[in-house]
């Protein structure tokens, strides 16, 4: 996408927060629902959130987003970011989450989040991005 298409954001972190940060009022037949981030991190170029679902009866479960992204600020075409998104339910997983991140998912029977839960826990923290300012939001 161009840097028009961003908006006022900067960087892919601030970007992907604001779109897994939304609120649908309730209309005919469809119930009021809403998702807000609760934690995001970039680790070199794939984004982690903990996201919650909610509507009007409550909070739902919370999840995880995680987007493989590419950042070119310069780019000649004038394309900065291109992002692909999924859930802690597809596969195959990056496995680089923070803990601080997994720390707020809800246990799942899910084949895949399990397993990369059980990747996490045998490899240790999540490594730091080489040059954070250059591609994303300061964490």
């Amino acid at each position: 996408m161009t840097r028009s298409h961003m908006a006022a954001h900067t960087a892919p972190k601030s970007y992907l927060d604001a779109q897994f940060t939304y609120e649908h009022p309730a209309t005919d037949g469809q119930e009021m629902i809403g998702l807000r981030v609760l934690k995001s991190r970039c680790v070199g170029q794939v984004y982690y959130a903990g996201i919650q679902p909610y509507n009007a009866a409550g909070n739902k479960p919370i999840t995880a987003a995680i987007c493989l992204f590419r950042w070119n600020p310069n780019a000649a075409d004038g394309m900065i970011l291109g992002y692909k998104d999924m859930g802690e339910n597809c596969g195959p997983n990056e496995a680089s989450c923070p803990e601080s991140i997994l720390d707020l998912l809800e246990p799942t029977e899910n084949e895949y989040a399990n397993r990369l839960a059980g990747a996490l826990q045998n490899t240790g923290p999540a490594p730091q991005a080489e040059d954070p300012g250059r591609c994303f939001d300061p964490v």
